[in-house]
Order: structure tokens, then C-alpha cells, then sequence
């Protein structure tokens, strides 16, 4: 059987709709929620925005942990590239010197909208409540192939952030900016990393 692996797409400047809300002001990226127009629908996506001098390879990061997520079978929601209006670069609070548009990478929000009572993991559990999401983690076989490719991809940054429950045992991997050891990946942290892991 043949494995179909999708790529980002482009969404470009006419695939943003607009600024919904304020996510964060991470230490990798700043994150807000927005509307894109993708896939002949308006969809919510989370998108963010890299400081690309400090961390060059975090955008690298998100599309090989996409691309790696769909060969594994760990539910991902599609990643994109769009171009954010310069307004709505100062609304999220990145902080830079350009005056203009950026372009961002993007992911659609994992939310099924017809689940009542589900999100992310930051809106279901405390970071305190964490017997009860390694439960529900080893519950699903999903969660379980979570736990391997992040093994395998040398991420040590899933957290109740960037862990979303979408149905009663589903689980979907979102940001993957820090794998590969984080974004400013050599050559020799890779070795070491590979070396460190098949002991």
C-alpha cells in the first residue's frame, strides 16, 4: 500500500482572512489564532511567527515535523505558509524591525467543532493534572505513536500545549518547531542526539 504524504500549501496573501485572538509570546514564536481561507472553506489556524535570524531552521522544523508526523501515522493537522498583513503582525505582539507583511507558517486548529466539551490540553488540564493526561495518552494508540515520534525526532518539548485531544481517544500532535534538538540543529547535536538515543 502507498502512503500519501501531503506537503504545505501556499495560502499567500489572499488566504488570510483575519486576526481573531492573542495566543502567546513563546520563547520560539509568537502565536495568535486567525481565519484563512483553505480548502474552499474559512478555517482557524494557529500561526506563527519566527525571529528567522535567531532560529533559522524553526520553520524547517514544522514542515519535516509535519511531513514526518503523516509517514508515522500521528495525527497532524495540515501546516501552510501565508503572508500576515503588517497591522496584524503588531496586534500579535511580534516584535520586529520590518514594517511590512511577514510570511508565517501556519496549522489549521485541531478542534472538531461538532465535539462538545473537547480542545486543547491546555483548556482541558492543569499542567498539575499530569497522571491523568499520560492516561489518556497511553490510552490511545495514537498517543502511544505520539510518545515514538518524538522519541525518534529528538523532541523534548510536548507539553500540555501542544497536545490536543479531538475525540474521546484521539490525540493530535501540534508544534513541532523544536524537534531535531531545537532549531538551531547542527550537524553534530543531530549525532549526538541519534548517538545518545540508540544506546
Amino acid at each position: 500500500m502507498t502512503k500519501t504524504i501531503e506537503l504545505p500549501i501556499d495560502l499567500g496573501a489572499t488566504g488570510y482572512v483575519r486576526f481573531v485572538d492573542k495566543v502567546s509570546e513563546g520563547g520560539l514564536a509568537t502565536t495568535f489564532l486567525a481565519s484563512v481561507y483553505y480548502g474552499g472553506a474559512v478555517r482557524r489556524a494557529y500561526i506563527k511567527l519566527y525571529d528567522h535570524l535567531a532560529q533559522p531552521k524553526a520553520v524547517l522544523n514544522e514542515v519535516l515535523g509535519y511531513l514526518y508526523a503523516q509517514a508515522m501515522d500521528v495525527p497532524t493537522p495540515p501546516v501552510f505558509f501565508v503572508e500576515i498583513p503588517a497591522s496584524d503582525v503588531v496586534a500579535s505582539g511580534f516584535r520586529t524591525a520590518q514594517v511590512g507583511s511577514i510570511r508565517a507558517v501556519g496549522t489549521l486548529e485541531a478542534h472538531e467543532p461538532k465535539i462538545v466539551g473537547e480542545g486543547t490540553a491546555k483548556t482541558l488540564y492543569l499542567p498539575s493534572a499530569l497522571a491523568q493526561i499520560k492516561s489518556r495518552l497511553l490510552a490511545s494508540p495514537a498517543g502511544r505513536t505520539l510518545m515514538s515520534f518524538d522519541e525518534a525526532l529528538g523532541n523534548d518539548d510536548r507539553n500540555t500545549g501542544n497536545i490536543v485531544f479531538s475525540r474521546k481517544h484521539g490525540v493530535v500532535a501540534i508544534d513541532h518547531g523544536r524537534i531535531l534538538t531545537g532549531p538551531t540543529w547542527s550537524r553534530f547535536t543531530l549525532n549526538a542526539c541519534f548517538d545518545q538515543g540508540n544506546k
